[in-house]
Formats: structure tokens, C-alpha cells, sequence
């Protein structure tokens, strides 16, 4: 038995037409550099994250634009650190017998917000943000020992942040 002929597009052997256009791509790649998830990325544009992976494993020039988008967010999770730290505003509530006391969930917040910034930024730039494996020892006394220090050249961020 044979099968019948197909009919439409697969009879082309297009398939079903790509929703991959330049403004759909722009899209995805302001709202990563924005920090926005790929999840919430896809949703606001109509594609699954699996499309979004699939387009970027055939598309060089589509995964460079993506990984570029991911670099700016990290340089924004980086001078986000600073405003985050910087901010005292709401670190004391005033009791109602006129007492300042911590806002200890205020500030607990603040270094989960701080904490999880340096951890992108390590990820998404590990050569600028990440840690350092730092060899110590010579040759005649083996094993080599491991330290790691975390590499942030906090004077620039500082600069940046001050428009210097």
C-alpha cells in the first residue's frame, strides 16, 4: 500500500512557515539584555524556548547577537550591585515610640538581590566576574594547592557608576 500524497506545504517540503523574522530576534536579544528570562522572552514574543534554542543552534550570527544581549546584562547586574549597596533608604523603620530599628528582611532581601547579580554576572562573564583558580606551589613540592579569588575590579565599576 502506498501512502497518500501529501498536499500544502510539506508537498514543497517547506514546512510550516518560520515565525524567525529580524524584529522577533531584536526582541529576544533587548529582552535578554535586560535580564529577562527566556522563558518570559518566548512568551512575549509567541515561540517556545525550544525554538528560540533550536534557532540559535542554526543561526551563528542569531546565538553571537544572544550571547552579546547576555554580556550587556551582566554589565547592568554589575552596576545594579552598587545601586542595590548603596541604597539605605528603608534599611530602618521607626517604631511607634518614635525607636529606628534594622529592617532585617529589607536587608536580608538586598544581599539575596546583590548575591544573585554576582552569581549571573559570574556565569554570564566568568573572565571579568567569575573566580580565579590561583596555582601555588613549585615543582619540587607537588601537589599544587588551589585558591580561589573572586576578580571584580570594583574601580571601574565604581567610575562607571559615577559617569567618571
Amino acid at each position: 500500500m502506498s501512502k497518500p500524497p501529501v498536499k500544502g506545504a510539506l508537498a514543497r517540503g517547506k514546512g510550516r512557515p518560520t515565525k524567525k523574522t529580524e524584529p522577533i530576534i531584536a526582541a529576544i536579544c533587548a529582552g535578554a539584555a535586560l535580564g529577562k528570562s527566556s522563558v518570559e522572552v518566548c512568551k512575549e514574543v509567541g515561540i517556545s524556548k525550544e525554538t528560540m534554542w533550536a534557532w540559535m543552534a542554526d543561526d551563528k550570527d542569531f546565538s553571537d547577537r544572544y550571547a552579546k544581549a547576555k554580556r550587556t546584562c551582566a554589565q547592568m547586574y554589575a552596576d545594579e550591585i552598587i545601586q542595590i549597596a548603596d541604597d539605605t533608604d528603608r534599611d530602618y523603620t521607626e517604631t511607634l515610640d518614635g525607636k529606628l530599628v534594622p529592617d532585617h528582611e529589607l536587608v536580608a532581601r538586598s544581599r539575596l538581590r546583590i548575591d544573585t547579580r554576582k552569581w549571573i554576572a559570574s556565569k554570564l562573564i566568568p573572565k571579568v566576574y567569575g573566580e580565579r583558580v590561583v596555582h601555588t606551589g613549585d615543582e619540587d613540592s607537588p601537589p599544587i594547592q588551589h585558591a580561589h579569588v573572586v576578580s571584580v575590579d570594583m574601580a571601574a565599576i565604581i567610575a562607571k557608576t559615577k559617569g567618571a
